[in-house]
């Protein structure tokens, strides 16, 4: 089994993806989303399959009410996952934060 992420400090990691990388999980596609802020490591993933609405699955980035809290990371680097990355998403991308 593949456990993708952005940091080797997941202990079960064993594939390492970069911004803009995408895989596939049977017939869904994944794009990876560089958004270090909350933790260096962090990644937003995109999925994408037939017959439904894309996610964007955000984890501690980006929440309903607001963003997630910078432990490791500074404003630049939330303003570019919140302003520059997720904003720019089509608008029927809906932000999913339970993974």
């Amino acid at each position: 089994m593949t456990f993708y992420g952005g940091d080797d400090r997941i202990g079960a990691l064993n594939k390492t993806v970069v911004h803009n990388e995408t895989f596939n999980i049977g017939s869904m596609k994944v794009t990876c989303f560089e958004t270090p802020c909350h933790t260096t490591g962090h990644i937003c993933y995109l999925v994408e399959g037939e017959g439904a609405d894309p996610a964007v699955f955000t984890g501690d980035t980006l929440f309903a009410a607001g963003c997630g809290r910078f432990f490791e990371g500074t404003p630049p680097q939330m303003y570019r996952a919140l302003i520059e990355i997720l904003s720019t998403l089509p608008d029927n991308y809906r932000p999913r934060e339970d993974v």
